[in-house]
């Protein structure tokens, strides 16, 4: 069985989501995430860790979930590439759009292969 990919993916967003001050104090309202996050701040470290976790966590799931469940072993593979894809690309020098990583966080669409 993976290594609840689901739970850390969606700890990974809260943490992500936890770098904005009214996310952090409290408040109700929604994050105020930048449109894009530029390479070599503060925030794209944080965020190249959690991208980075993500892909793990994700290939590892990929590999348990490929004997018992293709369609799920595939959707992993995939959420890993995407993931990975968003990291080489801060590593390159290159901004991504929040709305890209918060996308390769959420793993949501795995429900569809739970028991």
């Amino acid at each position: 069985m993976p290594a609840n990919g689901s739970l850390l993916r969606t700890g990974a967003l809260l943490v992500m989501l936890s770098l904005t001050p009214a996310y952090a104090s409290g408040g109700t309202e929604q994050p105020n995430l930048p449109a894009t996050i530029q390479p070599g701040t503060p925030q794209a470290a944080r965020v190249l860790k959690l991208l980075d976790h993500a892909a793990r966590h994700d290939r590892e799931d990929s590999h348990a979930f490929t004997a018992e469940d293709s369609e799920a072993g595939i959707y992993y593979y995939q959420k890993a590439k995407e993931a990975k894809a968003l990291a080489d690309q801060l590593r390159g020098g290159r901004a991504v759009h929040s709305q890209d990583v918060e996308r390769a966080l959420d793993n949501s669409g795995a429900i569809r292969f739970r028991n």
